[in-house]
């Protein structure tokens, strides 16, 4: 969904009057997260209705989602709790791949063919 996260230890949690939660470090541009309007600062409290203990949790719940799917993400935002419905994008390691696949084709392609012939 586009965003790095960091645990939130007691200390933070006391600070933040909490009892669990997940801080959203960074929001990257143009992702799904940040068009359903989540920002750095916010602390992820629920996904799908399921509380969030983890960057573990948060990541295996949004690794189920396939593209296309509503994710409805809980934060807390100046003590306020407020609800986003996040549309799953593509995984990061699926679009690094692609482009990997794309540059190799690329690549390939301006290469000189190969006029050797192989005999077996």
């Amino acid at each position: 969904i586009g965003i790095t996260m960091r645990e939130l230890d007691e200390d933070d949690l006391d600070a933040l009057n909490m009892e669990h939660g997940v801080l959203v470090a960074e929001v990257l541009i143009g992702d799904p997260a940040e068009r359903a309007g989540i920002l750095p600062g916010d602390v992820i409290v629920m996904i799908d209705e399921r509380e969030v203990k983890s960057s573990a949790e948060v990541k295996l719940s949004i690794m189920r989602r396939k593209p296309g799917d509503t994710i409805r993400v809980a934060v807390m935002r100046k003590g306020g709790k407020r609800l986003f419905n996040v549309v799953a994008g593509e995984q990061p390691e699926k679009r690094l791949s692609s482009r990997r696949a794309e540059s190799m084709l690329v690549e390939t392609s301006k290469k000189p063919a190969n006029k050797t012939a192989v005999k077996n």
